[in-house]
């Protein structure tokens, strides 16, 4: 989702869409590394999903660039709970 293409796509296909009480998205990681681009992108899934599980991935974790970009977090435990927060 780091790709602002991807991120429009995602907009595009669901911000019109609702799924029904018995659909259940599964998010396997690596959406972003920027907390701020991971936070939007789940907040457009959770809006369209009844339920959305996400398992991070090493990109979603990493420690890395701009403070802003990773919550301040000093680490990578310290980012994944900030990215639970």
């Amino acid at each position: 989702m780091t790709y602002a293409a991807n991120m429009q796509y995602l907009r595009d296909t669901l911000t019109w869409q609702r799924f029904g009480q018995d659909c259940v998205l599964l998010v396997a990681g690596d959406v972003s590394h920027d907390l701020r681009v991971l936070r939007q992108a789940l907040a457009i899934l959770k809006a369209a999903f009844w339920q959305v599980v996400f398992v991070p991935g090493n990109h979603d974790l990493w420690v890395a660039g701009a403070p802003e970009q990773h919550g301040g977090a000093s680490d990578s435990v310290s980012k994944l709970l900030a990215v639970l927060g």
